[in-house]
């Protein structure tokens, strides 16, 4: 009787040790699978916790629509072949006014959609924004991985403060400025080259040479007018309502808004839609310039990057834009310095550091510019307007 009840005692013994043990490995499995399920495989070093204020694991979706409404995301469109894409708004930007990323909705979103929907790889399309993201999802492995803007680590990577600058860089504002139907609307209406109205040289000062009895100057290069500076004795107005001696406080009633000086400095800049104008008292100085994406030299830009080549990038851009401002170049020591102030692109490059080559305010920016900056492998300086630096130069060699 005493060895029943020994045994009865030992085997319930083990039953609630078993039992214990079963509970302990039944929350050691509950929490490992919760973590595989909440952390996203991203190729950085550190996971991220997605059960956070703007992600909710328990919550049922029916939708992608519903995810992104969740997340502040405006929804627009679905595209099921050859590849998932999903057309949308994002809710948040990707850095903030601080520099600050925000890395951690990004990456919840994408986990919420990759996991309780989608399930495979797609693209995530915010045109108005400029943000492309592509998802690769891998469930054997539980992996799941992202590029945006076709950059990995992109967080790790992109400098948030360099982010705002791009985003708050912008070219002078606008002013409608009309040209008088004269010798310069002739010229801008022939993309800025010379034509025969503007007659022979008869003359040179520097870089210039004077027409039309010396009242007018004009720096060329290639056939093409690069400045050209109505001086007085011009006969007429240059545009609407103003002529070289128009008071610059007339001219300042006509025309407000002014990018550039004042009245107490001597003159007035403008950008219009083909010049920028700057007028004085006894003269006028225009230039042509481009505000257009420059796909050509952006690809040029991207070999440069990829290959280190200075001699190939240096022969490439000059054949490109004949137009340069300055041009000078040293094989052997690796520099070069090239100015194209009506694109607004200075490139000084020393031991063939591609951080020389810099962009300012008045070079349009597109997403491919953009990510070069980001990722420190080109210069921003929005401050500066190269075509009103040459401007301002010009006049404090004069």
């Amino acid at each position: 009787m005493k060895n029943k009840a020994f045994f009865k005692k030992l085997i319930l013994i083990c039953f609630s040790i078993l039992f214990i043990l079963l509970i302990i490995m039944c929350v050691l499995l509950y929490k490992v699978q919760k973590k595989n399920e909440t952390n996203i495989g991203v190729s950085i070093p550190e996971k991220q916790d997605m059960e956070n204020d703007v992600y909710n694991n328990d919550q049922v979706f029916h939708n992608v629509q519903e995810i992104l409404e969740s997340y502040g995301c405006t929804y627009i469109s679905e595209q099921e072949e050859p590849t998932t894409v999903i057309y949308l708004v994002f809710g948040k930007s990707l850095f903030n006014s601080d520099g600050s990323n925000n890395r951690n909705y990004y990456e919840s979103l994408i986990n919420a959609l990759a996991k309780k929907l989608i399930k495979k790889n797609f693209y995530l399309y915010d045109e108005k924004n400029s943000i492309q993201i592509n998802v690769s999802c891998d469930f054997e492995n539980d992996n799941i991985s992202y590029k945006i803007n076709n950059i990995s680590n992109y967080f790790g990577t992109a400098n948030g403060d360099l982010y705002q600058e791009i985003e708050n860089t912008e070219i002078a504002q606008y002013q409608y400025i009309p040209i008088s139907y004269n010798v310069l609307y002739n010229i801008v209406q022939n993309n800025m080259y010379l034509i025969d109205e503007l007659g022979e040289p008869e003359g040179e000062v520097g870089k210039y040479k004077l027409y039309q009895n010396g009242t007018i100057m004009s720096r060329n290069f290639s056939g093409k007018v690069r400045n050209m500076i109505f001086l007085e004795g011009y006969d007429g107005n240059v545009f609407t309502g103003v002529e070289v001696g128009t008071p610059l406080s007339e001219i300042k009633k006509l025309y407000p808004n002014n990018a550039f000086g004042s009245i107490e400095e001597g003159y007035l800049g403008y950008r219009t839609a083909e010049l920028y104008v700057f007028f004085y008292e006894n003269e006028i100085s225009v230039y042509g310039y481009s505000y257009y994406e420059q796909k050509n030299f952006e690809d040029i830009l991207e070999e440069y990057l990829n290959t280190n080549d200075l001699n190939r990038f240096t022969e490439r851009v000059t054949k490109l834009w004949t137009n340069y401002d300055e041009f000078e170049y040293d094989r052997g020591n690796k520099s070069l310095y090239l100015t194209y102030p009506s694109i607004g692109v200075i490139i000084n490059i020393q031991n063939n550091n591609s951080k020389g080559i810099t962009i300012c305010n008045n070079y349009y920016l597109s997403d491919k510019i953009k990510n070069f900056i980001i990722e420190n492998k080109i210069s921003l300086d929005s401050s500066i307007d190269a075509l009103y630096m040459s401007e301002r130069n010009r006049i404090n060699k004069t």
